[in-house]
């Protein structure tokens, strides 16, 4: 008979087979705690969002308000100016520029009450009272001024149909003033679909500001562009894009 050995508790054999090895334990701990990790991370994330809105939500209003102040504060008075002002013309041109300040804020009400006002204003016709350099305010004005205020409150189909009602009563000679509105109807009738009506506008704004020297046209030439260009493209549009940009790029 041989002689029984004790088992060596150092050999491998002597671990029991139910037995971990002394590595697996934290690795599989570190892999369920993955996904906690995760979830912990997005939750910081989606905290620091939330904070970064609350530390600027009263820079906006108070941005918001500012520009609410605009519309209320008080002109500087001359000595010639405190009379009361009996000019139709001012007045409704002031009331343009109050309703577009409505209409940037998004202050339906308040711009279409202001729209209707210069509109009776204008239509009075021109005055003694008025200004020698107001000689431009007429309902064709007005009715582009409306179209712009459409237009700001994201109502295109709106401000197309006031841009044509201006664009029929303003004098054919100022081709600056119907190339200016001409451009904001090209981006109305782009932005509510109509896609041959607003190729048809930009081919005419196109053809009106040749030769007009307008800072302010070449801006709104230039978002006419940017209209195109999100329209979706084509042999079309691809064209009036170059000549727009062309057009732009000579400064004329």
């Amino acid at each position: 008979m041989g002689t029984h050995r004790p088992r060596d508790p150092a050999h491998p054999g002597a671990q029991g087979r139910g037995t971990p090895s002394c590595g697996g334990g934290p690795q599989a701990g570190g892999a369920a705690d993955e996904p906690a990790r995760s979830r912990a991370g997005n939750a910081r994330l989606v905290k620091a969002e939330k904070e970064s809105q609350r530390e600027l939500e009263p820079e906006l209003k108070l941005e918001r308000e500012r520009e609410r102040e605009i519309l209320r504060m008080p002109q500087p008075r001359s000595r010639a100016a405190r009379r009361p002002v009996n000019s139709p013309s001012l007045k409704a041109m002031l009331l343009t520029r109050q309703a577009r300040g409505h209409a940037k804020l998004g202050e339906r009400e308040a711009c279409l009450r202001a729209l209707g006002a210069a509109a009776e204003f204008a239509a009075t016709g021109p005055s003694e009272e008025d200004p020698g350099w107001l000689y431009w305010i007429n309902s064709g004005e007005i009715a582009g001024q409306a179209g712009s205020c459409h237009l700001d409150l994201g109502e295109p189909r709106d401000a197309a149909v006031k841009f044509e009602a201006a664009d029929a009563s303003l004098n054919p000679a100022d081709r600056r003033t119907r190339a200016l509105f001409e451009a904001r109807a090209a981006s109305a009738h782009l932005r509510s679909g109509e896609r041959e009506a607003g190729f048809a506008a930009v081919e005419s704004v196109l053809e009106l500001a040749v030769g007009v020297q307008s800072p302010r046209l070449h801006e709104h030439l230039g978002r006419t562009a940017d209209d195109l260009r999100s329209f979706g493209g084509g042999a079309n549009a691809n064209a009036l894009i170059e000549r727009a940009d062309l057009l732009l790029a000579q400064g004329s």
